[in-house]
């Protein structure tokens, strides 16, 4: 994928990356320092959960709610913004499981060793995107929650390319890319979060100024 280190930068700016100090959790001031080492650890181990529970959380919205609503109401700019806000949550997990989506397209190809399997996702862009979604998102539970000594963050990373090369296809047959989609909801995060996230934007969004920076 084109600009990916770019599109992930724009991308983090609109969550809480930094945001959390140890402070949140402890008055570390008032601790002898092995609290606040455990604090500290404490703070880290808080931090990546909520980060995990983050993209979990958005892609499971996103195309459950979200994605399915649009191709209902067969809403093209809504469409492209929901792709858009899929493929923001497929950056964030590229960024923290060190993949590389370079190059990441509709011709990559996606190995099955099932035939049905195969034909299910090729012939149906939009399941194959629910199918590698769930996938991906088995993956990271078994790897985060069950620490299943089988599943691996490269195990993690191909879920995720796969998952991409399924947002490509999807994207293509409705006549645009990712690159597009992200692009356009990325203008939408910059009209919502002018400097960075907070909740009180999160809560109170101007839905009509987002729409016309989706539609420019």
């Amino acid at each position: 994928m084109k600009n990916q280190s770019q599109y992930t930068q724009d991308c983090l700016r609109t969550w809480k990356a930094g945001n959390t100090t140890a402070s949140d959790i402890f008055f570390i001031g008032e601790l002898p320092k092995a609290a606040e080492v455990e604090g500290q650890h404490l703070e880290f181990q808080a931090r990546h959960y909520e980060e995990v529970a983050h993209i979990i959380a958005g892609i499971s919205s996103e195309i459950l709610g979200e994605l399915e609503f649009a191709f209902a109401l067969r809403d093209q700019t809504n469409i492209i913004e929901e792709i858009g806000d899929l493929q923001y949550y497929v950056l964030i997990a590229a960024q923290k499981y060190n993949t590389d989506l370079t190059g990441v397209s509709q011709e990559s190809g996606l190995l099955f060793s099932n035939a049905k399997l195969a034909k299910f996702c090729l012939d149906s862009p939009f399941k194959s995107v629910k199918y590698h979604a769930g996938e991906l998102i088995d993956l990271i539970k078994k790897y985060e929650i069950y620490k299943n000594p089988k599943v691996t963050t490269l195990n993690i990373s191909e879920g995720i390319r796969n998952l991409q090369v399924a947002i490509y296809r999807l994207s293509l047959k409705n006549g645009f890319t990712p690159s597009e989609a992200i692009e356009k909801v990325i203008a939408k995060l910059k009209e919502r979060f002018k400097e960075k996230f907070t909740i009180e934007e999160v809560s109170n969004r101007d839905l009509e100024a987002e729409r016309k920076a989706l539609e420019l």
